[in-house]
């Protein structure tokens, strides 16, 4: 299993502890995945990749990566009900971002929490998470592991 294919899978069972729909979508997908599915979900919609050498042993990969958190998709809440969806949220929000955290084999760097909203489309009430997390590279890289092809290169030839 890769890097990348662990984290997208504790993502999906972090949400499933919380008995929530999980999906990785483009931001214009999403729209209509969320038109067939109700809330609550926590939708991934961007995921970034940097890397850095620790050492020489040690590829380290970060991943900044972007979710919604939405927790109802009522079209015109009162200021009471708004703020109340939006509570839930924060709270589904932080569970999830605590069963993150739980993972050993990574490092949650940090993370923000944003208020949601979407120009053009309607996908309900929620929050925006944003997490910046570490995973040792588990990329499997024996087929290469004596290929010094790239060790020297001649320019001359």
């Amino acid at each position: 299993m890769t890097s990348l294919e662990y984290i997208l899978k504790l993502f999906e069972v972090s949400a499933k502890q919380l008995h929530i729909d999980y999906v990785k979508e483009t931001p214009t997908r999403l729209q209509k995945w969320a038109s067939k599915n109700k809330p609550p979900f926590i939708a991934l919609l961007d995921l970034n990749t940097t890397g850095a050498l620790n050492d020489a042993q040690n590829n380290l990969i970060t991943y900044d990566v972007s979710f919604v958190v939405v927790s109802d998709n009522k079209r015109d809440p009162s200021t009471e009900e708004k703020e109340e969806i939006e509570k839930e949220a924060n709270k589904i929000a932080l569970q999830f971002l605590y069963l993150v955290k739980q993972n050993q084999d990574t490092n949650l760097n940090g993370w923000t929490m944003s208020e949601f909203f979407r120009d053009g489309s309607y996908l309900g009430i929620g929050k925006g998470l944003t997490i910046n997390i570490t995973i040792g590279d588990q990329q499997d890289y024996c087929d290469l592991f004596c290929n010094d092809s790239t060790k020297i290169i001649d320019c001359n030839s």
